[in-house]
């Protein structure tokens, strides 16, 4: 099953196999396929908990997908032609410090819809790569389709859809781009009923793609790792990371009264065995209900020990989870407190550091205010941080940290508007605003000394 889409990706993206931990600490179950209604699935051997891997198959580990890759960040511009917009697709090169259309051919201006970058559809789409490859992850708008393509930088004409993905009647898929190895793409997955109610679940799942042929077997999690609540309400259930071999998910528990979350379980699915199984060092207990809670925050590129934080709001402290033991590790305290019912933090794991944003809503005007800072990943004083895309009288936001190598940041640093003068549609001619998100490059170093010190490289 192949459609052409768009053409070989530029050698800005270096080759990399990405180190991971050993086996998890889990109680094992088997994971039974479930069939595709298109036909494309393949139902797994019987007995897949007997296919055990001895040391001389031990296979490499998993390669995670991520938007950074090696001295690149993948993204999305947008570009306008005769049938509408279309997705355009760069790579943030940090060596040269400008966004570099994802072309192979010669003498592309990159403007129109020939450009081997641009993309057939207006379809959204989330990209990983796994330093090797490209992979773009589309979900039809107005439908239940999705399909996974790929690119690869060593052929002139990779772009394809490699697979169409499940679809269950009645259910709705949240498909996440996990990892890969040199036979199969995985996609984690969540899928529930369509209409909510009283006990229905939200089911973690993995998506196993074929390299070869596109085939795609989905491998359900155990009921007792599917999040419910009595009273029907949804609960979180989020793919949380790969290491060694395994990927992971965060299950949380809820009360079935309030969204208080009372406790997490993390489960893993080796992708050796096809087996699941709950990772047993993990107690994800909440002592302080409301005040503390287990997240998995945005991360662009692989993080070790894990992803998953666990954030106490009230104490103003930061603990990192291994996803393969469930042991915590301090991160941080001494972020101010938020204990109010409209507080938060929000939380950006970096290569090397933590971007966290305080919120703190006074009661009685209603005003939030936001403070941020950077708190290195393997634990540490926070970084009290001044660097904002604007302030005023309404109050200041934050600079927003994307990715992070090679000691410096891509960010979102300002925002610009550029009026123009046309016809509304209510066909009142006037000025109307137009406005930009300004993406740039910035050292470490000026960053942590709060010098606005920018290269835009990237404008959407």
């Amino acid at each position: 099953m192949k459609r052409r889409t768009h053409g070989i990706l530029c050698a800005v993206l270096a080759a990399a196999l990405l180190a991971g931990c050993g086996g998890p600490d889990i109680d094992a179950a088997p994971a039974a396929p479930e069939t595709d209604p298109t036909g494309t699935t393949e139902t797994a051997p019987a007995d897949a908990s007997s296919q055990s891997v001895t040391p001389a198959q031990q296979k490499p580990d998993l390669r995670p997908l991520t938007q950074g890759a090696g001295n690149s960040y993948l993204t999305f511009g947008r570009g306008q032609a005769a049938d509408g917009m279309h997705l355009i697709l760069y790579a943030i090169d940090y060596d040269k410090q400008q966004a570099v259309p994802v072309c192979g051919k010669a003498g592309c201006s990159h403007d129109t819809t020939d450009c081997d970058a641009w993309l057939p559809d207006q379809n959204y789409r989330t990209i990983g790569s796994d330093g090797q490859e490209v992979f773009t992850l589309c979900t039809v708008v107005g439908s239940d389709e999705a399909y996974l393509e790929r690119i690869s930088p060593a052929e002139s004409d990779s772009g394809q859809t490699m697979a169409r993905l499940p679809a269950l009647d009645g259910q709705v898929f949240d498909w996440t781009l996990a990892a890969a190895d040199d036979e199969t793409v995985f996609l984690g997955a969540v899928h529930y009923d369509a209409q909510i109610g009283s006990g229905k679940p939200m089911v973690p799942a993995v998506a196993a793609v074929s390299r070869a042929d596109g085939s795609v077997q989905l491998y359900d999690a155990p009921d007792e790792a599917a999040a419910a609540r009595p009273d029907g309400a949804t609960v979180n259930t989020v793919f949380a990371g790969a290491q060694g071999r395994s990927l992971y998910f965060l299950v949380s528990l809820h009360d079935k009264n309030s969204s208080i979350q009372p406790g997490c379980e993390l489960w893993a699915f080796d992708a050796d065995t096809a087996q699941w199984g709950k990772v047993t060092g993990f107690e994800g207990k909440i002592t302080d209900a409301g005040m503390e809670y287990y997240e998995v925050p945005q991360s662009s590129r692989a993080a070790d020990p894990g992803r998953v934080v666990h954030v106490d709001k009230g104490e103003g402290s930061l603990r990192a989870v291994d996803l393969t033991t469930g042991e915590e590790t301090t991160i941080c305290t001494g972020l101010p407190a938020a204990p109010g019912e409209y507080d938060s933090y929000d939380v950006t794991r970096l290569e090397n550091w933590y971007a966290v944003t305080v919120s703190q809503r006074d009661a009685a005007t209603g005003q939030s205010q936001l403070q941020w800072f950077l708190v290195p990943a393997q634990g540490g004083d926070p970084v009290s941080m001044e660097l904002y895309q604007y302030s005023d009288a309404r109050g200041s936001q934050p600079v927003r940290l994307v990715d992070e190598y090679g000691g410096m940041f891509y960010c979102q640093y300002d925002m610009t508007n550029e009026p123009y003068t046309g016809v509304g549609k209510d066909g009142v001619a006037g000025t109307f605003d137009n406005y930009h998100i300004l993406y740039g490059l910035i050292g470490v170093e000026d960053a942590l000394a709060s010098r606005p010190e920018y290269v835009q490289v990237f404008v959407e």
